[in-house]
């Protein structure tokens, strides 16, 4: 459920950032329309590496709320009316909770991993993945004829709501003395 709503809320503005962009600020040009969307997966690519360093291998229900979460508000800000100075800082947020997000993902995987379950968790991780973009392109298509091209920002911000419930739920419960 996880990488799911992960890959669903970072896949579903896919196909309409670019045109939604263009119809909210027609001077842009179609370059810069494009560097915008792919503005958070550079922040990912020159973050990654400093980061997966500083917040280390363990895993984190903390982390991966605090990245969920910060994901779905990055969302649901690009959802609005913005100049070019607001978006390009919620896509710079946007980059940042995508990599914390990919970090602690990862991490708590690698903690349930052993060598008789490699194959099975890897191949869960990865078929979770692929229905959160299946399910994203359908979602987002459905949102866009039903609410406007600025739907799927909704749409993926109300996907990782629960799994931001969830993952607080269960680091209180981790937390509180039995």
């Amino acid at each position: 459920m996880l990488q799911f709503a992960f890959v669903f809320a970072t896949v579903a503005t896919f196909p309409y950032f670019i045109p939604d962009l263009q119809h909210r600020m027609p001077a842009l040009s179609t370059a810069a329309a494009g560097l915008l969307f792919g503005l958070p997966h550079l922040v990912y690519l020159a973050a990654a590496p400093l980061l997966s360093r500083r917040l280390g291998l363990a895993p984190s229900l903390t982390l991966l709320a605090t990245a969920y979460g910060t994901l779905a508000l990055a969302l649901l800000a690009q959802a609005a009316s913005l100049g070019l100075p607001a978006l390009v800082a919620w896509r710079l947020l946007m980059g940042i909770a995508m990599t914390a997000g990919f970090i602690a993902l990862h991490a708590l995987v690698a903690s349930v991993v052993h060598a008789g379950n490699a194959g099975r968790t890897f191949g869960w991780f990865e078929s979770s993945s692929k229905w959160g973009g299946v399910a994203a392109g359908l979602g987002a298509g459905a949102a866009v004829s039903l609410g406007g091209q600025r739907a799927p920002y909704l749409l993926g911000a109300a996907l990782l709501a629960p799994a931001v419930a969830y993952l607080v739920l269960t680091a209180r419960q981790r937390m509180s003395p039995l």
